[in-house]
């Protein structure tokens, strides 16, 4: 699978936001698509460059003079004296039904629902980028792809139409199910950031042809307040085709399973041919902006779920925060297992265990020379069996220490860590499985 990304995304780099009325560093920092990235090319994923595909998708989603707006608001905003260094705005209409101001400031309120969406001499050029990383990713899905990950940063699920908020300005999942549809005729859109997806949402709630689905906080005491209740089901043409699944704050994750399960039936009865997830991680227990409790193996589960959808997916990225796991958790939710659980295996007789060529089972060769098997269920529990057909048996016989422990990657590779309790760990990433077993193979008689 490949990941799509680009170095122009990091440019955007807001000083702070404003929370609560003060002002405070900005979490949404480049820093997280750099762990992102490393950690989706160490899972074996390929990087690639998006397209500039111009305004050709980003414009089906957004209103002209939104995109006129976050061009050129910057260089307007500084020619305000005593200005700040950033757009903020300080000033937003009860609703938008009234007269669209000329000035700056009247369309800086106009054009942002909060404070948490800043705008630097650098901000149109990442959001930009981030648009085309999404298409790039469903064009590749649109040609062939079984399933492509846009790393998109800044994220976008909050910006509607022609609002900016929530740390997001141009709408990413919005513009890859846009792609989707050229060739797709239903495409679901799957949310499982920690906060509702209330621009998606709004881009969609009159349409029958893409179906929005929203796993979150409830936001009766969360951002973004002011939807994502369930009642919110969409109208007119698009009545019925939006579904918000609210859920109390700390749920954990086998309440959260469940929850995805009835999204999962949703999508069936849509009969979705394609998919867009949005990928958030701020769910995750240890996110500095805590909302839900899913830890790094309730992750792997809810990647499994999603896997088994098995339609064309493109995962595009929306938040998660920074801690130690966070590229951990990315790399656990995909359309394909994600790394397996680390499973400890000592290998008796000397034979090193391998890897199925579909990362489900462990293989290794007993003494007796009977094959024995570890099948990974990746909900984490471990079944092992025997089979004394020995022709199914890779002759794999480098030497093993007391333990060693794999992580399986979406490609087939694997990571192998060597531990014999009395030096630090070696830890080794093989590329490929299979040629590593014709290094270590005896000769043939």
């Amino acid at each position: 699978m490949k990941v799509i990304f680009t170095e122009q995304q990091k440019k955007h780099y807001p000083h702070s936001f404003f929370s609560s009325g003060a002002p405070l560093p900005n979490p949404e920092v480049p820093e997280r698509a750099d762990r992102l990235l490393a950690a989706a090319v160490a899972s074996g994923l390929m990087p690639e460059v998006p397209e500039d595909f111009g305004l050709e998708y980003i414009s089906k989603v957004h209103t002209d003079r939104y995109l006129i707006y976050l061009k050129n608001i910057h260089r307007r905003w500084s020619r305000i004296e005593g200005g700040s260094s950033e757009v903020v705005p300080g000033i937003h209409p009860d609703r938008r039904d009234g007269g669209y101001p000329a000035s700056a400031v009247g369309q800086a309120g106009w054009h942002h629902c909060d404070t948490a969406s800043p705008v630097s001499a650098d901000t149109w050029d990442s959001v930009l980028w981030s648009a085309h990383t999404a298409a790039h990713a469903a064009n590749k899905v649109l040609f062939g792809e079984r399933a492509c990950y846009a790393l998109s940063r800044p994220p976008g699920h909050h910006a509607t139409r022609e609002v900016a908020s929530g740390f997001c300005y141009l709408n990413n999942a919005a513009i890859a199910a846009e792609v989707l549809r050229r060739k797709y005729d239903r495409v679901a859109i799957l949310d499982v950031d920690v906060h509702h997806g209330n621009g998606t949402q709004e881009v969609f709630y009159e349409r029958d042809d893409v179906l929005t689905v929203s796993i979150h906080a409830d936001p009766v005491r969360f951002y973004p307040f002011f939807w994502g209740y369930a009642e919110e089901k969409g109208s007119g043409d698009g009545a019925g085709f939006n579904l918000n699944l609210p859920l109390p704050r700390g749920t954990a994750d086998d309440d959260y399973l469940r929850t995805l399960d009835t999204a999962i039936d949703a999508i069936a009865r849509f009969s979705s041919t394609a998919m867009v997830v949005a990928l958030g991680l701020d769910a995750y227990e240890g996110d500095p902006l805590r909302g839900l409790a899913i830890t790094t193996p309730g992750f792997a589960r809810i990647g499994r779920r999603i896997g088994e959808i098995g339609l064309p997916t493109v995962l595009v990225q929306e938040g998660g925060y920074l801690s130690d796991e966070l590229g951990d958790n990315a790399v656990y939710v995909g359309p394909y297992p994600g790394p397996g659980p680390k499973v400890r295996v000592s290998s008796p007789g000397g034979r090193e265990p391998v890897w199925a060529p579909d990362g489900s089972a462990l293989h290794y060769l007993a003494p007796d020379g009977t094959v024995v098997s570890v099948t990974i269920d990746y909900d984490g529990e471990l079944r092992a069996g025997a089979s004394r057909a020995r022709t199914a048996a890779p002759t794999f016989v480098s030497p093993s220490l007391e333990e060693t422990s794999y992580d399986v990657m979406p490609d087939g590779s694997l990571v192998v860590v060597r531990d014999d309790r009395t030096t630090q760990p070696e830890i080794r990433f093989v590329a490929n499985w299979l040629e590593e077993l014709k290094r270590l193979a005896p000769p043939e008689d």
